[in-house]
């Protein structure tokens, strides 16, 4: 609804209040049936006036205008408010995908849940541009994911691993609200330090790790995993590219990949952030 159509809507009201104020004002007055039209046509236009600025308020409008109160609720949400200020060119994509989710009946929250996959790539596009602190901050829920969807689902955890589509009513079971608010946050940090990082460079504290070192302390990782789950499971996780379907038990590969970001996220700052930046982008 539109302010004008708000005071258009107001007009009976106007036309009553200007009546009742010219009765206050004019009642010990004799005035002329002309002398009365005209006090009565500037109250009720002064009152539509008023009527009219008051619907052009932002509380008015996101009272009367639910468009418009959609449209504030989605601004104000965490993730899409990092999308419109650090990563607009992908802010399209991310239009598209909520309104094909709401299309199908989810509420925002619902379908932000949906679109989970979507904003995991996106956030690990930007991981190499992203501080430690946010690096770490992904790897952390990368392996709460993992944790919860092996609970439910190994061939899911599998699927989250390979970059591969997950069953929504799996992504539904397995996550609960404060993971969910964990992944956000995870997101969020990625695409605002990235954007600071592309821009500005190394974050303050920060320290570029040398790489002999880190693949140094990778093997060691390597090592110990292969002692406790065997150097075939190791293998099969220590990869970029993941066949559609395990050819190890998923379960196993699961345990693994939970059990090396665990292992990264117990080294030095500085190199546990690098080896999530490796290990996960």
């Amino acid at each position: 609804m539109s302010a004008l159509d708000f005071a258009l809507l107001l007009m009976p009201l106007s036309a009553a209040l200007a009546g009742f104020i010219l009765w206050i004002t004019s009642r010990d007055e004799v005035l002329g049936d002309g002398a009365l039209v005209v006090r009565f046509t500037l109250l009720a236009s002064l009152a539509t006036l008023l009527a009219w600025s008051a619907g052009r308020s932002e509380a008015v409008q996101l009272r009367i205008n639910p468009a418009l109160r959609a449209q504030r609720a989605l601004e104000s949400q965490p993730v899409y408010a990092a999308f419109q200020q650090h990563l607009p060119g992908e802010l399209p994509a991310l239009q598209e995908a909520l309104l094909e989710r709401t299309r199908n009946g989810d509420a925002l929250e619902e379908a932000f849940h949906h679109i989970r996959p979507m904003l995991a790539r996106v956030a690990v596009e930007r991981l190499g541009f992203a501080d430690h602190a946010a690096r770490l901050a992904w790897g952390r829920q990368e392996a709460a994911t993992l944790r919860a969807l092996a609970g439910v689902d190994p061939a899911a955890c599998y699927a989250t691993i390979a970059s591969q589509p997950v069953d929504e009513r799996t992504l539904d079971s397995a996550f609960s609200s404060g993971m969910e608010t964990q992944f956000q946050q995870a997101v969020v940090a990625v695409l605002a330090s990235g954007d600071h990082g592309t821009r500005n460079g190394l974050a303050p504290g920060d320290q570029v790790v040398e790489i002999g070192a880190m693949q140094d302390e990778y093997r060691v990782i390597q090592e110990g995993l292969v002692s406790r789950l065997g150097a075939d499971v190791v293998a099969a996780i220590s990869t970029k590219t993941f066949p559609a379907e395990p050819r190890l038990p998923a379960g196993q590969l699961c345990e693994a990949r939970i059990a090396q970001l665990e292992a990264i996220l117990e080294r030095p700052r500085d190199m546990a952030a690098t080896l999530v930046d490796a290990v996960l982008r």
